[in-house]
């Protein structure tokens, strides 16, 4: 009778509506828990992406511009450009213009001797009078 009343009582669990709920409940929190953190891999993951297009996009735009500023100076404009700015070149039937700018202040005294000194210094250093130890002296001495 023990054994019978074990049986029923087991029967009775298993067979009761709140049981099945229960192991209900617990299936779905035993898969949700794992699908919660696969959405929020995914969601990293997705974030990343566009992160990554984003910065591939900047380096494309960057590598197009390098690209046009590497055409530019293989240019032969670029070339004439430079020839005339450092090397000082014209084109044939161009005409060089040269605009000094006027300073405010009158030249003192002191700025003419300065002047007139420095120029008299490279008229010597020119010419062939003076020797070459007293040129370097003059040279890094005045």
């Amino acid at each position: 009778m023990l054994n019978r009343r074990k049986k029923q009582l087991i029967s009775d669990i298993f067979s009761h509506p709140l049981f099945f709920t229960i192991i209900g409940v617990l299936i779905l929190i035993l898969i949700g828990i794992p699908l919660v953190k696969n959405i929020k891999k995914q969601y990293a993951i997705n974030s990343e992406i566009r992160m990554l297009d984003s910065e591939i996009k900047d380096f494309e735009a960057k590598n197009i511009e390098l690209k046009n500023k590497f055409k530019y100076l293989e240019s032969d404009q670029f070339a004439n450009e430079q020839a005339k700015i450092n090397l000082n070149y014209k084109k044939a039937g161009e005409e060089v213009v040269v605009i000094k700018t006027i300073s405010s202040e009158t030249p003192n005294s002191e700025t003419v001797n300065k002047t007139l000194a420095s120029a008299n210094q490279n008229n010597e250093t020119s010419s062939g009078d003076t020797v070459n130890p007293v040129r370097w002296w003059r040279y890094f001495f005045y």
